[in-house]
This record gives structure tokens, C-alpha cells and sequence, in this order.
């Protein structure tokens, strides 16, 4: 095994450190996806929620469409109770605080939709332990820190991977290959 993988932020991908606190991760390599399926996203997706897991991390989901859009498998509906949004130049953004006894079936179907994959308006932020990931106090009006950290990634997508965010977030890049990791844990 080389010292890349060895050192990976999730076993098994390879990551570059692109500049402090900002990682590209090659989610598929030479895989081959299987059929019509994003598999390879599922998998990832499989190991990151572990990874969340096992850091007594949070997970909120924030996206133009709701929660259950994304959901292949039967998953409490109580995850749509936390959710609020935002608005930003004239779209409205749902934001999904995800319970963490679902994450290894939620984190899954989520990085192998489309719109995950694709990056197209789908972002996953995590939070330590004692951080608040409530979805209704993290939207809390038009400028608290997440939602203007939000905003400032959906007005920059185009440079996303040279903003500065001080939450913790990942986004698919547009070529279905690889996603971009601001501020591992």
C-alpha cells in the first residue's frame, strides 16, 4: 500500500492536499462504476458515514430539494422534522440536519444521487459533537455564519476549491470523479 493511501482521509481514496484545509478526493480512480448506478459514490459514501460515525460527528445536508428526494431505502421521515432554509439570489435552499442513528443509511443515498455526484446544488456539512448542526439555528436569519458560508460557496462555484470556509463541507465536483473536502476532522 502506498503512503498515500495509508494516510487517506477515508481508506482506501486517495486525497490531495490542494492548500491548508482544502483536500481533493479521488472517489472513483480507475474504478468502474457498475451499470447506470453511481456504486462507487454509495461506497464512499458507506465509509464516510462510518467515518462520521466513529468522530461522534453531525451531519447536515443542504440542497435545493428535500431530504427524501435523495433516499433509496425506507429511513425515518423524523429527519425532515429539523430542516429550515435559506434564500439566495432567488432560489431557496433546504437545509436538513440528519440524524446521526441514520447516517450509514442517509450518507449513502445521498453521495450516489446525481445531483451529489454531479454537484449540482447538493453539499454535505459535518459538525463535532458540542457544535450546533439544529438546521432551524444554523438558518437562523440572513447572516449567521453558516448561512453566509453557504452563500458564499453557491455564489463561487466556478472557483469553489479557492474559498475560505471555516465549517466543514463536502461537494462533488462537477466531473462525477472526484469531491472536494474543506476542514476534515
Amino acid at each position: 500500500m502506498d503512503d498515500t493511501l495509508a494516510t487517506a482521509l477515508i481508506v482506501g481514496y486517495e486525497d490531495t492536499e490542494l492548500r491548508p484545509g482544502v483536500y481533493i478526493v479521488d472517489v472513483l480512480k480507475d474504478r468502474i462504476q457498475e451499470g447506470s448506478t453511481n456504486s462507487e459514490w454509495r461506497r464512499f459514501g458507506e465509509k464516510l458515514a462510518q467515518h462520521v460515525v466513529s468522530r461522534r460527528q453531525n451531519a447536515v445536508l443542504v440542497s435545493t430539494h428535500c431530504l427524501e428526494h435523495f433516499l433509496v431505502n425506507d429511513v425515518e421521515r423524523s429527519d425532515a422534522l429539523n430542516s429550515a432554509s435559506f434564500y439566495h439570489e432567488g432560489r431557496r435552499y433546504l437545509v436538513t440536519s440528519l440524524q446521526p442513528r441514520n447516517l450509514e443509511r442517509t450518507l449513502p443515498d445521498i453521495m450516489e444521487s446525481g445531483e451529489f455526484v454531479f454537484g449540482l446544488n447538493v453539499w454535505l456539512c459535518f459538525f463535532g459533537e458540542a457544535e450546533t448542526c439544529d438546521a432551524k439555528v444554523l438558518c437562523d436569519g440572513d447572516d449567521t455564519t453558516f448561512v453566509l458560508e453557504m452563500k458564499r460557496v453557491i455564489s463561487n462555484l466556478h472557483v469553489l476549491a479557492q474559498i475560505e470556509l471555516t465549517i466543514e463541507l463536502i461537494a462533488a465536483i462537477s466531473d462525477g470523479c472526484e469531491m472536494l473536502w474543506f476542514n476534515p476532522k
